[in-house]
């Protein structure tokens, strides 16, 4: 199906395409992305005026304090260990109660990457946190050490949505200029 300049099939022979959300946008053959203006909006992704206003601080802000769950769950249960040794008279799981996260995490970052692609970003965001949320309440009324594993598993697949969002979020939300490099002037 074809309207305009805009194509919603993925394969179209004779241009390159790129993704705007859900609708395919065809660049021309001879407007490769190396010749395109950054400063052209009709070329770019996801243009947007670089002006910084309240919506983009708050969709940062919004960014940031889901990164921040993350990170504070992780240093919350480095310093309660040996509270959950003692709760539960079990040291021989006490491993799994960190690595049943990173486990978790490191099976579904690819996935995740993919779902933000597809999916609506800010629903799944939002998702993603629900998630985290409730693997956290599991953990918290967990009776026993195998209950608190599972809840971490489920923290896990939460903090992974919540940490691939934020990057893919960021990228979307800003602009080259915007975003930091490590690279000084010098």
């Amino acid at each position: 199906m074809k309207s305009g300049n805009w194509v919603l099939l993925q394969v179209y022979t004779g241009s390159k395409i790129q993704r705007n959300w859900r609708i395919w946008k065809v660049v021309p053959r001879q407007k490769r992305q190396s010749q395109i203006d950054p400063q052209d909006s009709r070329y770019s992704l996801f243009p947007r005026d670089t002006r910084v206003d309240l919506k983009w601080v708050l969709i940062v802000f919004s960014i940031m304090v889901g990164l921040f769950l993350f990170s504070i769950d992780n240093t919350i249960v480095a310093d309660i260990q040996p509270t959950i040794v003692e709760e539960f008279q079990s040291i021989d799981k006490i491993a799994w109660v960190t690595s049943a996260l990173f486990l978790s995490n490191s099976a579904l970052t690819l996935s995740s990457g993919q779902f933000y692609q597809v999916f609506n970003a800010k629903w799944l965001y939002v998702l993603s946190v629900f998630i985290f949320a409730a693997g956290s309440a599991l953990c918290g009324a967990a009776p026993n050490i195998n209950a608190l594993i599972i809840g971490r598993v489920i923290v896990g697949a939460g903090a992974t949505g919540i940490y691939t969002g934020s990057l893919f979020l960021l990228s979307v939300n800003t602009t080259e200029q915007e975003r930091y490099t490590d690279n000084p002037p010098y």
